[in-house]
């Protein structure tokens, strides 16, 4: 792997730069024409087979799967399930959705809807509005948020079996609430970002975060190339590569003790990540974010399993889930005041001037060159950073 770094000024990862390849196919096969995509074909397999015959090896992985997407996009249409296997799934999201509003007052139900089954259509617009001030909607956004309290139960519950076996039961129950959920693009991201860990454990492989954060973002683009321009997708994507990128360098820089850096981090991490590209679709920023997160996240995990617990519950013996409503009620109400209260402070949202694509790809490379994965010796990071930002505000204003 070295040879295949040397003169790269970043840590190679193959799975790394094949994402970025299928990412520029796509955005060249929905630019182009059909003459403009052809050419495209010809010149990156030329490219491509230079590189390899040069030994360039992160080159020549671009190239190829460029060209290899572009083609997928050209011949293939999006790739869905057979409605036969997904029938099961559909009926069973019906009848969750149907308990969740017999079982919880309409405000809350709208919320549940949203945040356990993926289903936005009737969220209240005041609890909405709310959440989005407090910058706090990934809440209600289904992500890796949920999933990990998802495996965070099972682990709780199946911990004492094997490896191999706690991996299939995992795939199953993550498979299972993505098809339930209709399988939206954070889910699925969230979803093979945590089965990738457990593989990689099970096959005495080497844990690697960004090549499984890359592999989650090919595996949903080669089923469906136009996730890419889904807005759920870019969030979710960018508050993950962010974390990957910034976490150790924030987390050292916090002096504090280790667990509240560590939470700290991430709430920062996820800030910067989603920042250009909140700005770019909204034209607006949740000031207050931070703070919001630290206050409402600790109610997250325990409204969530407990919501989807007496759904389920209720699902088999209604008067269960009803006796048991109560609890997860209180809970969803703690986190709907808190995010009121903080969208009511005065400067929770700002606005923004939307930035050019330019200028979100530029904040990124600054996120990318200050990370560790960035083999430039310090003062030449700080220098390529400080830049990229430089340029970025410029482009913006």
């Amino acid at each position: 792997m070295a040879s295949a770094s040397e003169g790269f000024p970043f840590l190679y990862r193959p799975m790394v730069t094949a994402a970025f390849g299928a990412g520029l196919g796509i955005v060249f096969f929905n630019l182009l024409s059909d003459t403009g995509c052809l050419i495209a074909l010809c010149l990156f397999s030329v490219l491509g087979f230079g590189s390899w015959r040069l030994g360039l090896l992160p080159q020549r992985t671009f190239c190829l799967v460029l060209v290899f997407f572009l083609l997928r996009c050209l011949l293939l249409p999006e790739l869905t399930l057979p409605d036969s296997l997904l029938r099961p799934f559909n009926i069973m999201r019906e009848s969750l959705l149907t308990i969740t509003e017999h079982l919880f007052p309409r405000e809350d139900a709208s919320l549940l809807f949203a945040m356990l089954w993926g289903h936005n259509d009737s969220l209240d617009p005041l609890l909405q509005a709310a959440y989005r001030g407090a910058g706090v909607s990934h809440i209600l956004a289904l992500s890796g948020l949920h999933v990990s309290f998802v495996v965070m139960a099972l682990n709780r519950i199946a911990g004492r079996i094997s490896l191999r076996l706690r991996l299939g039961l995992t795939t199953i129950l993550l498979f299972a609430y993505c098809a339930i959920t209709a399988f939206p693009p954070s889910l699925l991201r969230a979803t093979v970002m945590c089965l990738c860990p457990l593989a990689a454990e099970a096959l005495g492989r080497k844990k690697d975060q960004p090549s499984s954060i890359a592999f989650a973002a090919l595996f949903i683009l080669a089923c469906t190339p136009g996730a890419l321009f889904d807005i759920g997708f870019q969030l979710s994507f960018g508050a993950v590569i962010a974390i990957a990128l910034l976490h150790r360098p924030i987390t050292g820089a916090l002096h504090l003790p280790c667990e509240l850096a560590e939470n700290l981090s991430i709430s920062i991490c996820g800030l910067l990540g989603t920042l250009p590209l909140t700005a770019y679709h909204f034209q607006e920023m949740a000031l207050l974010s931070l703070f919001a997160n630290l206050l409402i996240l600790p109610l997250v995990p325990f409204a969530f399993l407990c919501s989807l617990a007496v759904c389920f519950l209720g699902l088999v013996y209604e008067p269960l889930g009803f006796f048991l409503a109560p609890t997860a009620r209180f809970l969803l109400g703690g986190m709907n005041a808190a995010a009121a209260a903080v969208a009511e402070l005065p400067l929770s949202i700002i606005p923004l001037s939307q930035p050019s694509i330019l200028s979100c790809g530029l904040f990124y490379g600054a996120m990318l060159a200050f990370s560790p994965y960035c083999l430039l010796e310090k003062p030449g990071k700080t220098y390529l950073g400080m830049g990229l930002i430089a340029a970025g505000l410029f482009f913006v204003l």
